[in-house]
């Protein structure tokens, strides 16, 4: 016999044996106990019609009919049940007594609460000399709501899939250590899981640009849910770092700073020009224009009126403002 079984208790026996042609068995829920963490075999409980100590109870789902004598009875255990060790299991009738009873490995039952857990299902293997007066009650809306559970809200359908067959593969030797293998592969695919989601994109280094006029650089990292921010290029453009021969070499550094917003011409910045004066011949008249004396042979010294105010001039180029965040931790 296998280290975990489910027997037949002395009220099923009982029933089988003096079932009538139209009187039926119901089997309806599935129990589940911690047995005061006492573990026992179920040859033990077999006069008893209920668990050393219940701790849930859960709706049969689904019934397989294997041969004329053999059946194997389902029950999907949610996510919600646990934070108990399970030694303990049965099968009841509609009035609530055991009508199978067994053991369990007594692994702990984690819920989803706790960061591992998952719906279970329990596949129980039971014989009968006439299956014909056993029915399986089953309630759709439970089978329903947890299939629609699973789909809607976790999108874990492959791994309730992995999960069945891998307890379905550990029924006859479904040990502790056994267990706490399959309770790292779900904590793999959680990681896994986590990894997929990144929930971080901006890196250490990364530039976040925004049009949002963040306070500070709290509620930067506020709006993030993380990281560690400051502001970046206050009153800057940004040109992108340069490989080119021919650009300057201010180009070819991150971080460096040039440029200014306004620029006073020099001499040589002024492109070249000349200024047309008149001049005419003869005595100076006194009139508007610059005369030479045409007696003289020396050379005039002609200015021409100053003009132009030595402002400097704007240097920018059309440019639209947003906020610029660095991110430094």
């Amino acid at each position: 016999m296998a280290n975990y079984y489910v027997l037949l208790t002395d009220h099923g026996k009982s029933f089988i044996a003096n079932a009538q042609a139209n009187s039926q068995l119901a089997l309806t829920h599935v129990v589940l106990g911690d047995a005061n963490d006492q573990p026992y075999l179920p040859d033990s409980r077999l006069t008893q019609t209920s668990l050393v100590n219940q701790r849930a109870k859960v709706a049969v789902t689904s019934i397989k009919i294997v041969n004329d004598t053999t059946a194997e009875v389902s029950a999907v255990v949610p996510s919600n049940v646990g934070g108990f060790n399970l030694h303990e299991v049965g099968i009841t009738d509609s009035s609530g007594k055991l009508v199978y009873v067994g053991n369990f490995h007594g692994g702990y039952r984690p819920t989803l609460t706790e960061g591992a857990g998952g719906d279970m299902e329990l596949i129980f293997t039971i014989t009968a000399d006439n299956l014909a007066t056993v029915v399986i009650e089953t309630d759709s809306n439970v089978v329903i709501a947890t299939r629609d559970w699973v789909a809607d809200r976790f999108a874990l359908k492959s791994l309730v899939s992995e999960l069945h067959d891998i307890i379905n593969q550990l029924q006859d030797e479904l040990m502790a250590t056994q267990f706490q293998l399959l309770s790292n592969r779900i904590d793999d695919i959680e990681k896994g899981i986590a990894g997929l989601l990144d929930l971080q994109p901006y890196k250490v280094g990364d530039i976040y640009q925004t049009t949002i006029n963040h306070l500070d650089a709290a509620a930067v990292a506020a709006h993030h849910g993380y990281g560690t921010w400051e502001r970046f290029a206050e009153g800057r453009t940004l040109v992108g770092l340069s490989t080119k021969t021919d650009d300057p070499s201010d180009y070819k550094t991150i971080g460096n700073e040039f440029g200014e917003n306004e620029e006073t011409l020099t001499l040589a910045q002024i492109p070249n020009h000349d200024h047309t004066v008149d001049m005419h011949s003869g005595s100076i008249d006194g009139g508007t224009r610059a005369g030479t004396q045409n007696t003289s042979s020396s050379a005039a010294n002609i200015k021409t009126n100053a003009v132009g105010g030595g402002e400097p001039h704007n240097n920018i180029q059309p440019s639209k403002v947003v906020g610029k965040w660095l991110r430094t931790a």
